[in-house]
């Protein structure tokens, strides 16, 4: 039996080898499949509107970074331990009010999109990338010693130009 929803189908369940005095499904048990799959469709669709609406708190719409409540809970926990180090690192594009006055904010949002794309590929492996609003941007390189951060501020500005 297909689980579906408005979007379309969201999963199966598949019954086989029923045990009883008879090997046969019978229609009584054809409604109780069906009522579970109903009610197995309304769950599962309930879990994923439970996970679609956690990302979004987390998450920024445009750019898929995590967001700056994500990003500071984050930091702030990585910078909790004993010993821990890291580096943040913030970004601010220059002039990024002349690129939505001039060509439209449609261009703007365009530009927005790679700046995050760039600074994903540029950023630690083991780090986090985040879009604090706006035109600004932070990143944090965990296990980065401050003589470390200026080569690693120098490689994320290279690979924005």
């Amino acid at each position: 039996m297909v689980l579906s929803d408005e979007q379309g189908s969201i999963g199966c369940v598949v019954v086989a080898g029923r045990v009883g005095v008879t090997s046969r499904f019978d229609v009584d048990d054809l409604r109780r499949l069906t009522a579970m799959t109903q009610q197995l469709t309304v769950a599962v669709g309930k879990g994923q509107l439970h996970a679609q609406i956690r990302h979004d708190a987390t998450h920024d719409r445009l750019t898929g970074l995590v967001n700056r409540g994500f990003f500071e809970t984050w930091v702030n926990e990585a910078l909790s331990l004993p010993e821990a180090q890291g580096c943040v690192l913030f970004v601010d594009l220059d002039r990024f009010k002349e690129i939505n006055d001039a060509f439209g904010h449609h261009a703007g949002d365009r530009l927005l999109q790679a700046v995050a794309a760039r600074l994903q590929l540029a950023g630690p492996i083991d780090g986090l990338v985040s879009r604090f609003g706006g035109d600004e941007f932070a990143m944090f390189a965990p296990n980065l010693a401050l003589d470390q951060a200026s080569k690693r501020a120098c490689g994320a500005s290279c690979a924005l130009a």
